[in-house]
């Protein structure tokens, strides 16, 4: 019988991923933990969903792993989100039976997950701690169980987050009639903007770089402790050329080819 390969991450992981910004387009390819999982010879058990953050993606495995016998578990992999999403559970009523006349009781309530992109409460220092109590969880969960397991940054922890703060700033200014401006090239900043933004991710480095995590967080974590500065690297940018391998300049997912380089990038390093 085959091992089980267990993935947890976001829409760059997601086998049922949907692009917002070309809803007609054919985004039905293999992902990447379906790519790998072959190459493992394993089963996979996808948990990932698109704009999960990182509460969800933590839970998910968890709670996934209390209803499978560990002895059948090849490998654990956590491909953790940006940092300000929030995740949480909500109350929800469902059909029993799809039928065309239903009334109260053909309705069951059941529990599901739901998120925002942006966290209401806390500031990204928050964020960041946050997050990387999740990643030293993970570990500690898995070394205390004896399961095989690697994690990674799949998207950068706070990029994202710096770029909406900028493009909203950009907004204040823009007509209700005018396109809203799309910002994802440092060459389209002002000097000031700049300035800004490297001051802000300098800000941030330190706060990744002071953490009590810092040195604790293992080798299983492939690219830590995520950004290029701090010797380290987020596997999406590090794996992901912006003019060949993701969909469109405005949807940053990866496209067929993308997702073929992220499953080799990552079984090279499973070592």
């Amino acid at each position: 019988m085959k091992k089980i390969l267990l993935v947890g991450g976001c829409s760059y992981s997601n086998e049922k991923f949907n692009s917002v910004h070309h809803p007609d387009l054919d985004v039905s390819w293999p992902k990447w933990p379906q790519l790998l999982a072959e190459k493992l010879d394993m089963q996979l058990i996808n948990l990932s969903e698109s704009g999960a953050g990182q509460e969800y993606i933590y839970s998910n495995i968890i709670d996934k792993l209390q209803t499978i016998d560990h002895s059948k578990i090849g490998l654990v992999i956590a491909a953790w989100s940006t940092a300000p999403r929030r995740d949480y559970q909500i109350e929800s009523l469902y059909l029993k039976n799809k039928k065309w006349t239903y009334d109260k009781n053909d309705m069951i309530q059941k529990i599901k997950w739901t998120n925002d992109m942006y966290d209401s409460k806390g500031c990204m220092h928050y964020w960041i701690d946050r997050s990387l109590r999740y990643y030293y969880s993970l570990q500690m969960v898995c070394e205390n169980l004896k399961l095989p397991y690697k994690q990674f940054q799949m998207v950068d922890l706070f990029k994202g987050y710096l770029w909406q703060e900028l493009i909203s700033r950009r907004t204040n200014d823009v007509a209700d009639n005018k396109q809203v401006p799309i910002i994802n090239n440092v060459d389209d900043l002002t000097k000031e903007e700049k300035y800004w933004k490297e001051t802000q991710e300098k800000k941030y480095l330190a706060q990744i770089h002071n953490s009590p995590y810092y040195e604790i967080i293992n080798n299983n974590f492939i690219g830590w402790p995520t950004d290029p500065r701090l010797n380290g690297y987020s596997v999406g940018e590090k794996v992901l050329d912006n003019n060949t391998d993701r969909i469109s300049k405005i949807d940053l997912h990866p496209n067929k080819q993308g997702q073929e380089k992220l499953a080799r990038f990552i079984y090279d390093r499973l070592g």
